[in-house]
């Protein structure tokens, strides 16, 4: 499961997100799509800390994600 809440995040003096909410439960495929600029990569770069929200929490199975354990051989949280 992924849970995605309150996500803000800015680019600059542009607001990307603010207040953000998203569930996928575990299991479930969720398609994101949108036009040009509307904050698709950003959203994944998010997920995948590859960028850090302003605010809000970003958890996997009910852990937050800086609990996630990568390294070699470790099971991706």
């Amino acid at each position: 499961m992924i849970s995605i809440k309150e996500l803000s995040f800015s680019n600059g003096k542009l607001k990307v997100f603010e207040n953000f909410n998203l569930d996928v439960p575990a299991g479930e495929v969720c398609l994101i799509t949108g036009i040009n600029g509307v904050g698709k990569s950003t959203l994944l770069r998010l997920i995948a800390r590859v960028l850090y929200p302003a605010g809000g929490k970003i958890s996997f199975d009910d852990r937050i994600e800086g609990e996630r354990n990568i390294s070699p051989g470790s099971e991706f949280h």
